[in-house]
């Protein structure tokens, strides 16, 4: 699922960047190795953050900490314990 919904913001055309923050909350599989290939293949797009199950609000800031200044639009998902930051 974490891979699908990637490719699809990945896929997305248009004159604008999107840069992936995804916040791994202590998730079963981590997304570091379920995302490694497209890691890989996106140098720069794709960042994982791991931190000890928080909480969604904990998630959130921390995804929120890492967005780069100057970004005019954010965006969150939250699926199953991970939090999608599409800034």
């Amino acid at each position: 699922m974490l891979g699908k919904a990637v490719d699809s913001v990945l896929r997305q055309t248009g004159n604008f960047n999107v840069r992936i923050i995804v916040t791994d909350d202590s998730s079963p599989v981590p997304a570091t190795t379920e995302l490694a290939g497209r890691i890989r293949d996106n140098p720069g797009r794709i960042v994982i953050i791991e931190q000890p199950n928080g909480g969604p609000a904990a998630a959130r800031n921390n995804g929120l900490d890492h967005v780069a200044p100057g970004t005019d639009h954010v965006a969150f998902r939250i699926r199953r314990r991970r939090l999608f930051v599409l800034a």
